[in-house]
């Protein structure tokens, strides 16, 4: 996305890797190589995103990389946040 949604979060609204390449490294690696854009273009703002409750390999990517809870449920996913840089 260019820009921030309208309460000026930026999120990362939905990385999917085929089925047949789950597991591969895909999504980590996806995952790395978008952070730091994403950090640059925004001067380090949180970067949010969200997933279903029953996905346990997403969330345990998503904690590996620092992503943290925030207690929101949007839609029925959970929502976390990446802190800024130096945030």
């Amino acid at each position: 996305q260019d820009d921030a949604d309208p309460a000026g979060e930026w999120w990362i609204i939905r990385l999917m890797i085929d089925q047949a390449r789950q597991g591969q490294g895909y999504g980590r690696a996806a995952m790395q190589a978008l952070i730091p854009r994403i950090q640059a273009r925004t001067g380090g703002a949180p970067i949010f995103l969200s997933f279903e409750p029953e996905n346990a390999v997403a969330e345990a990517l998503y904690r590996s990389l620092g992503f943290q809870p925030t207690g929101r449920v949007e839609g029925g996913e959970i929502v976390y946040r990446l802190e800024g840089v130096g945030g």
